[in-house]
């Protein structure tokens, strides 16, 4: 299900800003805090991150918009691998082959010390 990123509260009295560059575009991989959008205010430049991980669905606005709090500036679609189906196997798998791999790199580590050990006196 796709994910609305609007613009945030950019501050006290600072209602809206100009779109001063577009840093992504439809198609593109993102992940969570990663720049959308350059966004000029009265004050300040700043960036407008992500906030999922994804790819970019949309992205309404272009240099020289004006934008508002609250308004949509992309549209990200969740990324499945990121999501509990892609990470549930991962984190199983990792714990099924940290035991399997943690013994045998114990024993042969523990194999060679002790064939070192009667080499050097």
């Amino acid at each position: 299900m796709a994910v609305e990123i609007k613009l945030p509260v950019l501050g006290e009295g600072v209602d809206a800003g100009t779109v001063a560059g577009v840093l992504a575009a439809a198609g593109d991989s993102v992940d969570a805090d990663a720049p959308l959008i350059e966004l000029e205010t009265d004050k300040a430049v700043i960036e407008v991150p992500a906030t999922e991980t994804g790819v970019v669905a949309s992205l309404p606005v272009k240099a020289g918009d004006t934008v508002t709090v609250g308004q949509v500036i992309a549209t990200i679609e969740p990324d499945a691998a990121a999501s509990s189906d892609g990470e549930a196997p991962a984190a199983a798998d990792d714990a099924a082959a940290e035991p399997a791999a943690a013994e045998p790199a114990a024993e042969p580590q523990q194999q060679q010390l002790g064939a070192a050990r009667p080499a050097a006196p």
